[in-house]
């Protein structure tokens, strides 16, 4: 199925996160596959009208134009394709019988009696109404375009990142969609997780050892990021640090307050907030160090 976008001012949607069936979302768009149900309903209500009018009497045999059989069969043969597309079992199986079934009676150059018409009505009845009953038992989450590109992204945090800390990678996707989703509790549950690979690959890079907790690692960080003044690591390197410094304030405060308070829940504000400066951190600590004691490169000062 092709991919679409729906308009932030939607009505189905009328809240962030909205739910909604496939179906509704279809009608929005105002999409082909509508447009084919449509023509497919209409040409069976027609028919059932020349049915009854024939039946009463008052009519001759119904003659189909050419275009109208064209039109008709490409219906069917959208519907047929998309809900294979789709899995739709049943809609597929039924479609691609109506299919069959019409392409051999409308292949005939003749006028149609009220029992050729009526069969062909049945068939395309029985696709349109089982191609929106497995639309409308398809549900779809809407996600606001402010976070939409988020979503199910490969390397969110980007290529520095991934290839520096790459056993935080799943962690840091999963933040990105708990983000999009508006899971915002679990967006941080996921940042926490990628913030710690990044963290211990800092206290390997300082020769902070273990402690008996995460608080006593982050004082002693805190403490070598001062102590990395000119005169021990260089301009560049005392320049690093003082911006890792800031980062790492706001990272500390957040890994305390989530290790403090575990069943805390988070709101979009904080979520979204951390998640930017977890990014900003851990883009920052890819440019000196790896995880596992790995090698980095000898320059990652332009990965930003």
């Amino acid at each position: 199925m092709r991919p679409f976008t729906i308009p932030d001012d939607c009505a189905c949607i009328g809240r962030s996160y909205a739910v909604t069936d496939l179906w509704n979302v279809l009608r929005l768009k105002n999409s082909d596959l509508v447009a084919a149900v449509a023509f497919i309903v209409g040409a069976a209500s027609e028919w059932r009208v020349f049915c009854q009018v024939m039946n009463s009497g008052y009519a001759a045999p119904h003659a189909i134009s050419n275009e109208n059989k064209a039109q008709f069969l490409n219906a069917l043969r959208e519907l047929r394709e998309a809900s294979a597309e789709m899995e739709m079992v049943a809609c597929h199986a039924a479609a691609k019988r109506a299919f069959d079934f019409c392409f051999e009676l409308l292949a005939r150059p003749m006028a149609y009696g009220s029992h050729e018409l009526g069969k062909m009505a049945t068939q395309a009845e029985l696709v349109a109404n089982s191609f929106r009953d497995e639309m409308q038992a398809r549900m779809v989450f809407v996600i606001p375009g402010r976070h939409a590109s988020l979503y199910d992204v490969n390397a969110p945090f980007g290529e520095a990142v991934e290839d520096a800390f790459p056993s935080a990678s799943i962690d840091i996707q999963e933040a990105g969609n708990c983000i999009a989703l508006g899971r915002w509790t679990a967006a941080v549950m996921h940042l926490m997780r990628a913030l710690e690979v990044g963290l211990a690959a800092m206290a390997e890079h300082f020769s902070v050892g273990p402690a008996e907790n995460w608080n006593k690692v982050l004082n002693q960080l805190e403490a070598a990021l001062r102590a990395s003044d000119r005169a021990t690591v260089g301009a560049e390197g005392e320049q690093w640090a003082a911006e890792a410094g800031t980062h790492f304030r706001f990272i500390k405060n957040a890994w305390r307050n989530h290790a403090m308070h575990a069943r805390e829940r988070y709101d979009e504000e904080r979520a979204v907030a951390i998640y930017s400066n977890a990014k900003s951190f851990m883009q920052h600590l890819a440019v000196k160090m790896v995880e596992d004691g790995g090698v980095p490169p000898e320059d990652r000062s332009n990965v930003r």
